[in-house]
């Protein structure tokens, strides 16, 4: 290897650049091969040397000086390269010291660029994961909202479910309740009639014993001064020394009577001459003579008490009844009394002995009982009992005053059950909800419209009411999503929400139609064979162009902010779910249903309906009920063809 170097490679090397310089392994190398390729020189200068000393002083001038010259040669060629060496190690290393200038220059700015970049990758990941926090803590925010509004919402839902079941249980009791008034306002009525008409028929009666029983009382008083006359003349004739008196029975009248002296007692023939009545011939004696009579008169006590058991009864609480059907005849009410016929028969003989008067009393009594209905009035009594004399009639006239007494005490209370039923007036009729039905050649008077048709709507309203509420609150989700995202750019979505909804209304329809073909055949009771029904209903695109419509309002009102347009669209919504979606549904069902109804009644081959009103109704439905009826499908006073004629409407249609 040492003897292949020579100057000119020496010359033609070069080292490659690095970053200090030269490569220092590719230098130490060609040093080492410089210094190896220098030894050998030096080496073979000193054999030459040796072999000069051998060979002596031949040609040694010579071959010294070509030796010298070789060498000399070598030197200065080693010089020379060494010299290049050096000059073009020191530009190498000059170019290679600007070159690691301007390398270190541009690896700093490369290392502050990288920094920089660096430090702007790191800002924008910071900035990154600021936003990313910022968006996860608005959907958990959101999320955690929705699960709010959900369990809100559910509440809600349960609640107004509850509520409604509550409404409809205290609905039906009020029914209920108002049935069982009217029925028990008709007992009452009716029992009240039939009170009343017994009771004028109790009084009439009572007046007519009343008339009767003074008549007696009047006829007593009468025999009472009478026998007080006859006890006068039998003082005046005790006083004669007329020796008896007999009184005869029976009340005797004026001019009625036959006075007769005999003429055997009058010469004092002494004859005593005995007659079929006990008469002694030889007495001188007073004979007053009057036909004996039958009475017919019913007795005071036994009226008394008759009357006042009929009274009692009348008094008393009636007896709980089964609910009948109420008959529009007069109520035939018949009083059975009891009356007694009374045959008396006796005498009454006093007798006078030694200044003594005796009283003998012999009374027979015969009698039979009759009953006749309160219509008859029972021929008046003529006469009475005599009283025997000699004794005052306490007996009678107590009798006859306890009899009055109880009458009139009678007469004070009766007249309470008139009173008592005058305190406690009969209630009015509830509020019918519809005007009273003609009497026309149809009518149904069985079954109540509105009951029916709340009846079949209800369920139907209900679970339209509940997929509706549902699909809103899903639509109110993704518009706040929606929201957050596009912030002010954000506009309601009129077709999804359309979409959204338009299946739960035209279902709702459906069903409402058929409950309404439903209601027809109940109304008519008969069967309709339902047509089929095609709904074409602009109510979805309605239904979701007012929500979209108070969408838009509101969030012009909102003012700027996410949080006031979400807040606002959340209000708008809510006022669906809570209360418009309802009345709106409910207009559309009670729509739907007359549809419906006036297409079954047209199958029916219903001539003419009417309008019905619930309650007194406002002005335009009653203008539409006093139109009278109508073909169905024909308009009402040139209005509406059915109801509801406006939001609040709850009229119906009946058949004729």
């Amino acid at each position: 290897m040492a003897g292949s170097l020579r100057p000119e490679d020496v010359t033609a090397k070069s080292f490659k650049s690095g970053w200090r310089g030269y490569e220092t392994g590719a230098v130490d190398a060609f040093l080492r091969e410089v210094f190896a390729t220098l030894t050998a020189l030096q080496s073979e200068n000193e054999q030459f040397r040796d072999r000069l000393r051998r060979l002596g002083d031949r040609d040694l001038h010579a071959e010294f000086d070509q030796v010298s010259a070789e060498v000399g040669e070598l030197l200065q060629s080693a010089r020379e390269t060494a010299e290049g060496m050096r000059f073009r190690a020191s530009v190498d290393a000059e170019q290679i010291v600007g070159e690691a200038r301007d390398d270190a220059v541009k690896v700093r700015q490369d290392a502050w660029n990288e920094g920089s970049a660096l430090l702007e990758a790191c800002q924008e990941e910071a900035d990154a994961l600021v936003e990313r926090a910022k968006r996860d803590s608005l959907a958990i925010i959101s999320d955690a909202e929705r699960d709010a509004h959900r369990i809100a919402v559910k509440a809600r839902k349960d609640s107004e479910e509850t509520i409604r079941g509550a409404k409809v249980q205290a609905d039906q009791l009020v029914v209920d309740a108002r049935l069982h008034r009217d029925e028990l306002i008709r007992e009452g009525e009716a029992e009240r009639a039939a009170a009343q008409e017994r009771v004028a028929v109790l009084m009439q009666r009572r007046t007519e014993l009343l008339a009767e029983i003074e008549s007696l009382q009047s006829k007593i008083n009468e025999l009472r001064a009478e026998l007080e006359e006859r006890r006068a003349e039998i003082g005046k004739a005790r006083a004669a020394d007329i020796s008896s008196v007999k009184v005869l029975p029976g009340p005797v009248g004026r001019g009625d009577a036959e006075t007769s002296r005999t003429s055997e007692a009058r010469h004092g023939d002494g004859e005593t001459s005995q007659t079929g009545e006990g008469w002694h011939e030889g007495e001188d004696t007073v004979r007053i003579v009057r036909p004996p009579r039958r009475l017919k008169t019913p007795t005071g006590e036994i009226d008394a008490e008759a009357m006042a058991a009929e009274v009692r009864k009348l008094r008393q609480p009636p007896e709980p009844k089964q609910p009948e059907p109420i008959v529009e005849t007069a109520e035939i009410v018949e009083t059975v009394e009891t009356v007694e016929t009374v045959e008396t028969a006796g005498t009454v003989e006093i007798v006078e002995t030694a200044g003594t008067v005796e009283t003998v009393e012999t009374v027979e009594t015969a009698g039979t009982v009759e009953t006749a209905p309160t219509s008859e009035v029972p021929v008046p009594p003529e006469a009475s009992e005599v009283t025997p004399v000699g004794e005052e009639t306490t007996g009678v006239s107590a009798g006859i005053d306890e009899l009055f007494a109880r009458l009139r005490s009678e007469s004070e209370t009766a007249p309470q059950v008139d009173q008592a039923a005058k305190e406690i007036p009969a209630r009015p009729k509830p509020a019918e909800p519809s005007i009273q039905l003609e009497q026309e050649a149809r009518s149904v008077p069985t079954i109540d419209p509105f009951e029916l048709r709340d009846r079949l709507l209800l369920p139907i309203t209900n679970k339209t009411l509940r997929t509706l509420k549902r699909s809103l609150t899903e639509a109110q989700n993704i518009a706040l999503d929606e929201l957050r995202v596009q912030e002010a750019a954000w506009k309601p979505d009129l077709d999804r929400l359309e979409v959204a909804i338009t299946g739960d209304l035209e279902e709702l329809l459906r069903r409402a139609v058929s409950a309404g073909w439903a209601g027809a055949g109940r109304l008519l009771e008969s069967e309709i064979e339902e047509a089929d029904v095609h709904i074409e209903s602009s109510a979805g695109h309605d239904f979701a162009a007012a929500i979209t419509d108070g969408v838009r309002s509101a969030l012009d009102g909102a003012g700027e902010g996410p949080r006031r347009r979400a807040a606002a669209i959340s209000r708008v919504y809510r006022a669906w779910r809570v209360d418009e979606a309802e009345r709106q549904v409910r207009l559309l069902a009670i729509g739907a249903y007359h549809d419906g109804l006036i297409g079954a009644l047209e199958q029916a081959g219903v001539q003419q309906v009417r309008w019905v009103l619930t309650g007194r109704g406002c002005v335009t439905c009653r203008a539409l009920a006093e139109a009278g009826p109508v073909e169905p499908g024909a308009a009402f006073a040139s209005g509406p063809k059915r109801p509801p004629a406006h939001e609040s409407c709850e009229c119906t249609l009946l058949p004729v």
